[in-house]
């Protein structure tokens, strides 16, 4: 591996006759697996990198444990007071990194980094220049405002996305922006404070007007809001209608090109010069200061420039708005501007705002936000995928796949799918159309609420849970059918008689890692202590709650006793309440239309069950983690009898689904299943086998 000097001269240009190499999957988690396996199960031993966040890299003792990290690591670099930034070099130095066959993760980068008193995070980023192989989460490789605050270029390379069935929600994310009042505010702030004691006065102003012009449309009474609930109204536009409504804020095609544009391009120099000093400095060695007791001078120095937060918040508006004024594509037809208004906290009857002494608004119950939501995720694909040399996208699930190249808005001339790499015998799969009572499992809308219909799944999963050692994952469509069935269960016995058999878990809600990594570490637990028998009670393993679309249905290693079935109810639809869901689908059958109902288009009612039946064999892969395991699928619901119905799941699993008469039937079949596969593992253990 390269000396610093080496390191600071690996520009891309030094290596642009072979294809760089962009590997994308959805979690960090993720990216580790597939770095172990070219670490592992290859030969090749390029020069590798990881991108990844100031989560998984950052070792500073107080920064990493802030929720705020980004944040304050910019605060600790502005005032050059990171002891492990400021050594950076002492990791692109150390003698392990010029090892030629060894490839890197990010464990091993943090490891380093404490041993060396260095920072794993910009090392990983410096790497990056020399780098033939580049690992990151695919949201890094997707997203343009992160590609340019990394300074990616995808220019002739080689991009492989695993995971890749998110890959329309995730571009579909990428073209869109939103922003609440709260934090327009603040950017407002900080352009003011910029204004006042920064350099490139003129460029800060003219986004400044732009911006206190967005605010103030957006909390005026002259909005009309046409669609209304109890906490939450809302009213949006789109094609001609949405450029009238910016041309009234100033914003047009003409004052985006020769004004906005350039002013902010002068803003993101500006703030880059600056940054980019304080970074050099991390690499190049500069000794960091003490804290001291007066900050003033560092103060005055951070307002010198856009943060980085601001910096990039900036940088989404802008890049919404270059494609909604893109002058070779008629983007506009594929976004929707939207106001949003929701009720504030009960506590908080009356929104107190603050005036930042130019304007002046009202105080407020609402909330107020403004989104501009992308409804085409084609246009996201192919402004990635516009300049490499190829794309390769895999996953377990991308199926159906016309509608997955539908949406992207191209074509794939090499396809594949596969086949599980596991025997027939070593999976059971099947639908539950009725329970021990036999009443009819369909769980639609109307039914869910049927006291009957949650009794009659409670016995169903009994039955299952008693059949099935070790763990068991059972998928509900959301939080509010789970907490639904969790509360009957619980008055009519149904939780008593599965805690006899299982340690009961639920998926929790919302993004903390730590909650999310405790409970799955105890899931973990007890399925340990039933295979070394230590459990000191009756149970044979545990249950876990979740909800299709959730972190437990992607990217979690459930192998082996860790998941020996998964359960589904229902078919998870998105919400049809959802303003987002209806505006797609009102989208997708105005595109199908205007084209004629070409084959190419998917209509509204076509993308919106892709994307049910798309959760529910991410949902699926969770059991099957490899060649040796076994496992049982077990969907509960009627509809699955239907063939139609049934062609939309993965091509393994209809391949193996096989139809029960009854429950008891299936029950039995499950029985002998697992029975089989129990004395199976037994044998290969056994020495004399």
């Amino acid at each position: 591996m390269a000396s610093l000097e080496e390191t600071n001269s690996l520009k891309f240009d030094t290596y642009k006759k072979v294809p760089r190499i962009f590997i994308g999957s959805r979690t960090h988690k993720q990216i580790a697996q597939l770095v172990s396996e070219l670490k592992f199960n290859t030969r090749y031993r390029p020069r590798v990198t990881v991108l990844g966040s100031r989560d998984h890299l950052c070792i500073h003792p107080k920064v990493s444990k802030s929720n705020t990290k980004a944040d304050d690591c910019t605060k600790l670099l502005d005032e050059n007071k990171c002891s492990f930034g400021t050594k950076t070099h002492a990791i692109l130095t150390h003698p392990s990194l010029k090892t030629t066959n060894r490839v890197w993760d990010i464990e091993d980068m943090v490891q380093l980094g404490k041993k060396v008193k260095g920072c794993p995070y910009y090392a990983a980023r410096k790497l990056y220049e020399g780098a033939e192989v580049i690992f990151a989460p695919y949201n890094y490789i997707i997203d343009p405002v992160i590609r340019k605050v990394l300074d990616i270029n995808l220019k002739n390379s080689i991009i492989i996305l695993d995971e890749a069935h998110n890959i329309e929600d995730a571009s579909r994310s990428a073209g869109s922006f939103e922003i609440d009042e709260d934090s327009l505010q603040a950017l407002l702030k900080e352009f003011g404070l910029v204004i006042k004691f920064g350099g490139q006065k003129e460029a800060h102003k003219q986004i400044e007007l732009i911006l206190e012009q967005l605010y103030i449309l957006m909390l005026s009474d002259e909005i009309k809001y046409v669609i209304k609930d109890y906490e939450q109204q809302a009213c949006h536009w789109a094609g001609q209608e949405m450029i009238q409504k910016l041309s009234r804020v100033n914003i047009t095609t003409n004052t985006f090109t020769s004004i906005i544009l350039p002013a902010f391009k002068i803003v993101s120099n500006h703030a880059d010069m600056i940054r980019k000093e304080l970074e050099n400095k991390t690499v190049n060695h500069i000794d960091y200061e003490e804290p001291g007791e007066d900050d003033s001078e560092v103060k005055i120095h951070r307002i010198k420039c856009l943060s980085v937060n601001s910096l990039n918040i900036l940088q989404g508006l802008i890049t919404i708005l270059g494609f909604i004024f893109d002058p070779e594509h008629n983007y506009s037809k594929d976004y929707q501007m939207v106001f949003l208004k929701t009720m504030a906290g009960r506590s908080n009857t009356s929104k107190k705002r603050k005036n930042n002494g130019k304007t002046s608004v009202p105080d407020s119950p609402w909330t107020h936000k403004l989104a501009f939501w992308c409804l085409n995720p084609a246009i996201l694909f192919n402004n990635m995928i516009e300049d490499t040399h190829s794309v390769i996208l895999t996953s377990g699930t991308l199926s159906p796949l016309n509608t997955f190249a539908a949406e992207l808005g191209t074509s794939f001339p090499g396809e594949l799918e596969a086949n599980h790499v596991i025997k027939p015998s070593q999976v059971w799969i099947s639908a539950i159309p009725q329970g021990p009572t036999g009443v009819s499992l369909k769980g639609v809308y109307n039914n869910i609420g049927s006291l009957q219909y949650q009794d009659e799944v409670g016995a169903t999963l009994c039955g299952l849970v008693e059949t099935v050692p070790y763990g068991v994952l059972c998928f509900m469509p959301s939080y509010k059918v789970l907490d639904l069935m969790l509360n009957r269960w619980s008055l009519t016995g149904t939780l008593d008689r599965l805690k006899q058999k299982k340690l009961i878990f639920s998926e929790p809600r919302g993004s903390d890692k730590k909650e999310f990594e405790a409970v799955l570490n105890s899931y973990y637990g007890k399925i340990n202590s039933i295979q070394t028998g230590s459990n000191e009670n009756e149970q044979d393993g545990a249950l876990m709650f979740a909800v299709f679309r959730g972190k437990v249905s992607e990217g979690i290693d459930f192998s082996d006793n860790y998941c020996r079935a998964v359960v589904t109810l229902g078919i998870p639809f998105p919400s049809f309440k959802s303003l987002e869901t209806n505006l797609k689908r009102e989208y997708n059958n105005r595109i199908k239309s205007e084209s004629n109902n070409s084959q190419n288009v998917l209509s509204g009612n076509d993308w919106y069950t892709a994307q049910a039946y798309r959760a529910i064999n991410q949902a699926l892969g969770r059991c099957i983690r490899h060649k040796n395991d076994w496992g049982a699928i077990v969907l509960i619901d009627e509809r699955f009898r239907n063939q139609e119905t049934l062609d939309k799941l993965s091509k393994w699993v209809k391949k193996g689904f096989r139809s029960q008469a009854n429950f008891p039937i299936a029950i039995n079949s499950l029985k002998e299943f697992v029975d089989r596969q129990l004395e199976n593992t037994r044998q290969n253990r056994s020495p004399h086998a």
